[in-house]
């Protein structure tokens, strides 16, 4: 285990000197207290003999992260430098930082990495930068998407959009997550819409024409995204057909079908296409002609069923 922290009081007696009192060990729990730290150094203990002289000095902050690191145990390191940054001499946040998430990648624990980033990398974007890239050398991309800053830090449009271009190729239903995730571009946009859309449309493309190699759920969690994007492009008529061109095997949740048409006020399409609606999912079907009547005369349906 590390070794413990000792503090000494800040105020000496009246001799100046200090007491054996004062010299105590800091709680396991109380690393992250330090109030009652001195800002001097520790007592230095001097023994001479007529050839030599040692000195005997308290272990320090630095020797304490030193056994840490001798230990395997990165993420005590860190929180010690944290904890006593002006007692730290020898070492820099910046490279425990790296150690400690580059283990955990290692160890197979990426979501844990992820969730720890926003904390430990602030508002560096360079660092966000750096670790977009380790992850994905790694292949957990997909992990540190879901806690990508958007805003304080913002970073360069070029990197969301290779964000987005890797998870399109490697894991689709991440990609669909992060789409959802940023929303609209904006003014000024996070990433480049027109781009990333047209190499969805290149993914559905192929999707269709390998349906057998790719999964279901892949399929379909590319369809919702191009969806989504078509959405944000003001082409919602397009995003219904993106849904409508879909397997059953690989249908959307009829709430996604549901919401897409009233909320874009799609109903036309649909009442010129229902029976496209039924035959990928006849729940969504059966809600929206429930729930808007007036939008769908039974006669037009029922004709249109047939």
């Amino acid at each position: 285990a590390p070794a413990p922290s000792y503090t000494l009081s800040q105020t000496s007696h009246d001799d100046g000197g200090w007491r054996r009192d004062d010299w105590t060990l800091l709680d396991e729990d109380g690393v992250s207290d330090t109030s009652k730290l001195c800002e001097g150094a520790p007592p230095t203990l001097y023994a001479a003999a007529p050839g030599d002289v040692v000195l005997a000095r308290v272990r320090d902050v630095d020797d304490q992260v030193d056994v840490c690191l001798s230990e395997g145990e990165f993420g005590r390191a860190v929180a010690l430098y944290r904890a006593l940054p002006r007692r730290v001499r020898r070492h820099r946040l910046q490279d425990l930082v790296r150690r400690h998430l580059d283990a955990l990648l290692d160890a197979g624990r990426a979501a844990e990495a992820a969730a720890a980033c926003p904390d430990l990398l602030g508002k560096a974007a360079t660092l966000w930068e750096y670790w977009i890239f380790a992850f994905d050398k790694k292949g957990c991309l997909n992990a540190l998407a879901d806690v990508l800053p958007i805003n304080k830090p913002r970073l360069a449009a070029t990197v969301y959009d290779a964000v987005l271009d890797r998870l399109l190729a490697t894991d689709p239903v991440a990609f669909l997550r992060t789409v959802k995730r940023w929303g609209d571009p904006g003014d000024e946009p996070l990433y480049a819409l027109s781009t990333i859309l047209k190499r969805v449309e290149r993914r559905v493309q192929r999707g269709a024409a390998l349906r057998d190699a790719a999964t279901a759920s892949d399929r379909a969690a590319v369809a919702e995204a191009a969806a989504e994007l078509y959405v944000l492009d003001g082409q919602g008529e397009k995003a219904l057909r993106a849904l409508l061109d879909l397997d059953r095997a690989a249908a959307v949740a009829p709430s996604v079908l549901v919401d897409l048409v009233a909320s874009n006020e799609l109903f036309d399409v649909v009442s010129n296409d229902v029976a496209r609606l039924v035959r990928v999912s006849r729940e969504a079907a059966g809600e929206l002609l429930s729930q808007h009547e007036n939008a769908f005369p039974l006669d037009d349906v029922a004709a249109r069923l047939l």
